[in-house]
C-alpha cells in the first residue's frame, strides 16, 4: 500500500491512478527520484549540520519575565536556516510570519530535532528573541494538516 500523491488516500502500491481521486500516480522508484533523494539528502545533511551548530548554542526557550532581542548576526542566520529549508524543499511556503507549510513527505522522513530546529529559526526570524508565550506552527503543504507546534514550554510535534 501506498499513499496517493494528490489525496494521500491508501492505494495499492502498483496503481497508476488514485482510485479516490483520480490523480496520475507517478513511480516512486524512477532513476530522478533516486537522484533527487540522494541530492535531496546530501544537502539536508549540510542543512541540518548547520542548524545544530545555530541552535547549541542559543538559550533555552523557557519563558521568563523578559526575553531579551537577539542580536542582528542571530537573527540573519535564523533566516538562512529557512532559506536553506526552501533551498532544499521542505518549506514549501510561508504564508505568515509565524506559520511555514512544508513538504509533507520530506518532512516526515526529517529528525525530530531538525524539525525543532526548523520551528526555532522561524520563531527567532519572527520575533527576534526567544519564543515566550509566543508561538511557531508547521502545516503540511499537501495535507493541511498541523505538523508540529513550538511555544517558549517547548515543541510538539505531531
Amino acid at each position: 500500500m501506498k499513499k496517493c500523491n494528490q489525496c494521500a488516500e491508501s492505494i495499492q502500491s502498483a496503481a497508476k491512478v488514485c482510485r479516490f481521486c483520480g490523480a496520475p500516480q507517478a513511480d516512486r522508484t524512477s532513476a530522478n527520484d533516486r537522484a533527487f533523494v540522494f541530492a535531496g539528502t546530501a544537502i539536508f545533511a549540510t542543512v541540518i549540520a548547520g542548524a545544530i551548530w545555530l541552535f547549541s548554542s542559543m538559550p533555552s526557550a523557557t519563558p521568563t519575565v523578559s526575553n531579551p532581542p537577539y542580536s542582528k548576526e542571530r537573527i540573519a542566520q535564523c533566516a538562512e536556516v529557512l532559506k536553506s529549508g526552501e533551498r532544499i524543499g521542505l518549506i514549501k511556503e510561508r504564508p505568515t510570519s509565524v506559520r511555514i507549510n512544508v513538504e509533507d513527505r520530506i518532512w516526515s522522513e526529517t529528525s525530530a530535532g531538525s524539525k525543532r530546529g526548523f520551528l526555532l529559526a522561524l520563531g527567532c526570524a519572527a520575533y527576534g528573541r526567544p519564543l515566550g508565550d509566543d508561538h511557531v506552527v508547521a502545516y503540511g503543504f499537501r495535507s493541511g494538516k498541523r505538523l508540529a507546534l513550538a511555544t517558549g514550554h517547548g515543541v510538539d510535534l505531531y
